[in-house]
């Protein structure tokens, strides 16, 4: 599985972390290590960008998780 990308909403950094493992920090948990801002949005590897934030992006797979191995 491929590292996950994430957008700054607030700042414009992009960075990667590793795929949400069980246990794992989900993608709505993870501040921007720029601002410390929590908006922000997953890019797809197409480029595409998805919303990414609260509970309801919660189910593996969808929003900023990525799935859990």
């Amino acid at each position: 599985m491929n590292n996950r990308k994430f957008l700054c909403l607030d700042c414009g950094e992009q960075w990667e972390v590793p795929p949400c493992t069980a246990g794992g920090k989900h993608g709505y948990e993870i501040p921007c290590p720029k601002c410390g801002s929590m908006k922000k949005s997953r890019v797809e590897a197409d480029g595409s960008q998805t919303a990414c934030g609260g509970g309801h992006y919660h189910g593996h797979g969808h929003g900023c998780c990525g799935g859990h191995k």
